[in-house]
């Protein structure tokens, strides 16, 4: 790679693998709330998103940026952030498991692959030291900026250990430096949006369902669940029975104990 090029071949890998991110995001977060994953089992629901997040982080692998003959740089720590960040750590080792794995199915039993195993550990473990460890719980954007500082020193501490010509490195990890700081802060405002859009959406259709006054179901509700029953008796060739009730009186008791404000 040609020094005078090295910037434009920098900026436009990372804006592939920022694409891939932001796609992956985009797709998987509404996808999880339609499939309900969050009613799963807590385990089950880490299991689910650390696998496709360490899918994810192996497609970044796929479109690695070659730097040298040994080197090559990406943006699979962001994967395994975001889940430190608003999911835990047992997804994160998930991810970083199927990275791993991912890993050596591209290359084989390399140096480079080997090297990856040490990195996700290090990955994992400093992220979850700065979450832990940093108090404000509400500061994401900062506990985010610090874990991308600190994946940048990590991958700085590789980068010298392959690179031999330390004049290259300070050209390219600058770039890298402010490309990934840039790259992950955004992945952490779309996953932001994206969580709380779903979480909304979720909470209009289950208020869409329900009486304002009463809280009870409404029509709209009788009529899911009844379909239900429909399609399950005939499915199941059983009989179904719909009783109706009539309670005198119960104008009084809704003005009385409800209030119409």
């Amino acid at each position: 790679m040609a020094g005078g090029n090295i910037m434009f071949y920098l900026f436009d890998d990372f804006f592939i693998n920022l694409c891939i991110i932001i796609t992956l995001t985009v797709i998987y977060i509404p996808l999880r709330t339609k499939l309900k994953i969050d009613t799963l089992s807590n385990w089950k629901q880490g299991f689910i998103d650390g696998a496709v997040s360490g899918l994810s982080g192996v497609l970044l692998i796929v479109f690695s940026i070659k730097v040298a003959e040994n080197a090559l740089i990406d943006l699979r720590f962001i994967p395994i952030m975001l889940l430190i960040l608003f999911t835990g750590l047992f997804p994160a080792v998930i991810a970083g498991i199927v990275i791993i794995i991912g890993r050596f199915m591209i290359s084989g039993m390399t140096t480079l692959s080997a090297t990856t195993i040490c990195l996700v550990i290090l990955l994992i473990i400093g992220f979850q030291l700065i979450h832990k460890l940093y108090q404000p719980n509400k500061a994401t954007y900062s506990k985010a900026l610090i874990m991308i500082l600190y994946s940048n020193l990590i991958f700085f501490c590789i980068m010298m250990f392959y690179l031999n010509d330390y004049l290259q490195l300070l050209r390219f990890v600058p770039v890298y430096c402010i490309v990934s700081i840039i790259c992950g802060l955004i992945a952490v405002a779309f996953s932001k949006y994206l969580d709380r859009t779903a979480m909304l959406l979720s909470k209009y259709e289950e208020e869409a369902s329900k009486d304002f006054l009463t809280g009870l179901q409404n029509m709209r509700a009788f009529e899911t669940t009844w379909n239900q029953f429909i399609d399950k008796s005939i499915t199941e060739n059983e009989k179904l029975t719909l009783l109706t009730l009539d309670i005198d009186y119960f104008k009084q008791i809704n003005d009385t104990y409800v209030d119409t404000r």
